[in-house]
């Protein structure tokens, strides 16, 4: 979104082109320091006051279904899936540290830690971070001249930006919008994986076999699977699970009632 008001707009003086990298990220394009002069982006991530500023601010809200999804786009594009970089950023804290020691007895933490463990950890604190870091009422509660869905970005984007520009008074080139909005839309891989994992986890609790596969593409949907089965009232038989299951048949049978 910013990139779009910046670059296809009468902000953009310095015929700065605008690029998504093999990602789909457009973080490079902070890099440019005249979209620093015009434009200030800022996350809530872990909750509290978001930026309160200029009273053009536009506010660009989560919504709860698909907060998986962003958490995985952020993994995907700003960490480029190097997960001890991003654990060690979001959770090495002291209560992960502790628990490593007082549950499963590892005490140095410089050492590769076996995947199950991350995930059976992980799993009991990730959907409250997914809350606290996505708050919508955050957002919601911010002033601003315009508040538009995150899933905006996946529908009628276009006129969405226009809506936009009348609000901002700014000029916008359309047809560039509309290009690079076709990019976009072939570069977001984790669009509704929170959907899917849903559906996929309540069929594991609600009948007996199916031939769909595992919808997990990440560490982070396995951790969540692990998480939202406790939500239903189950465990997994996951001690030394490092290959998480790719079917629902294998699923099924490691999966317990609590």
């Amino acid at each position: 979104m910013v990139g779009c008001l910046y670059s296809y707009t009468n902000l953009n003086t310095t015929n700065f082109n605008f690029e998504l990298d093999h990602n789909g990220s457009s973080h490079a394009f902070w890099t440019h320091s005249d979209c620093k002069t015009k434009i200030i982006n800022q996350h809530s991530f872990g909750g509290g006051d978001i930026y309160d500023g200029p009273t053009d601010t536009v506010t660009i809200v989560p919504e709860p279904d698909h907060y998986l999804d962003y958490i995985n786009n952020q993994f995907h594009k700003f960490y480029n899936h190097d997960l001890d970089r991003f654990l060690k950023d979001k959770w090495w804290h002291e209560d992960l540290k502790s628990k490593l020691y007082t549950v499963w007895n590892i005490e140095d933490i410089s050492q590769p830690i076996p995947q199950w463990i991350l995930r059976e950890y992980h799993s009991f604190v990730f959907l409250d971070f997914l809350k606290i870091n996505y708050d919508r009422e955050t957002y919601l509660n911010s002033k601003c001249v315009a508040s538009i869905s995150a899933q905006d970005f996946f529908g009628d984007f276009v006129t969405v930006v226009e809506k936009l520009c009348q609000i901002l008074d700014l000029n916008l080139d359309t047809k560039k919008l509309i290009d690079m909005h076709e990019i976009f839309l072939k570069k977001q891989i984790y669009q509704n994986t929170q959907l899917k994992i849903d559906q996929w986890v309540q069929d594991l609790v609600s009948v007996d076999t199916s031939l769909c596969l595992n919808p997990c593409k990440t560490f982070l949907d396995e951790v969540y699977v692990q998480a939202k089965l406790r939500e239903h009232g189950y465990e997994i038989h996951c001690t030394d699970l490092e290959q998480f299951p790719e079917t629902f048949n294998q699923m099924k049978k490691l999966i317990y009632k609590i």
